[in-house]
């Protein structure tokens, strides 16, 4: 197969990336589109909440509000972004490709020991990247949320946190948790 612009190995470079991408979980496709103020926390609250893409693109600002974890200004850049035809165009093409852009049981929430409790991680961790600790938490039945708020069970606080989560958790009385007590909540 020819692709305009790539030579031979790279185009077979490109055609097994998007063979190899078909398996990926919505999530992850929407974390890959690079949408501003959407990382790995935010792109699986997406997924959860839409369900697919066409509920997202769909979406007004407003709706988008809904998803925990997401403010006025994320909220609006979300809904800009799904409304340039560049970008649903390149929705189209990537999901003609056979890209997921429905939710499976993957993110369908697990019963577990933390069930009913959400966190939300700040600061570089030494024992875990935060998608893995925000991955380990999910999988005891935790959600895991961007920012801090009343419904906070514990802000997990690792080197250089944020300011503004810290100052947020301390005025909501929200605890704050070293990496250790994380540790203890995931193997406890």
């Amino acid at each position: 197969m020819e692709l305009e612009g790539y030579g031979d190995i790279s185009a077979s470079s490109a055609i097994a990336s998007i063979q190899a991408s078909k398996d990926v979980f919505f999530n992850r496709v929407l974390f890959g589109l690079n949408i501003p103020d959407v990382g790995w926390v935010t792109a699986q609250n997406l997924a959860r909440h839409f369900e697919n893409v066409d509920r997202l693109m769909a979406a007004t600002q407003e709706d988008i509000l809904e998803v925990e974890g997401i403010g006025p200004e994320r909220a609006e850049a979300i809904a800009e972004w799904f409304s340039d035809k560049a970008n649903r165009k390149l929705v189209e093409e990537l999901r003609s490709l056979g890209l997921r852009f429905e939710i499976g049981d993957e993110l369908k929430p697990v019963e577990g020991p933390l069930t009913g409790n959400t966190y939300v991680i700040t600061g570089t961790l030494e024992a875990f990247s935060r998608d893995q600790a925000a991955a380990e938490l999910e999988a005891k039945g935790a959600k895991v949320g961007n920012s801090v708020s009343g419904k906070t069970t514990g802000l997990i606080v690792g080197e250089e946190p944020g300011n503004s989560k810290l100052t947020k958790a301390r005025k909501l009385e929200v605890p704050l948790l070293t990496e250790e007590d994380l540790v203890q909540l995931l193997h406890g």
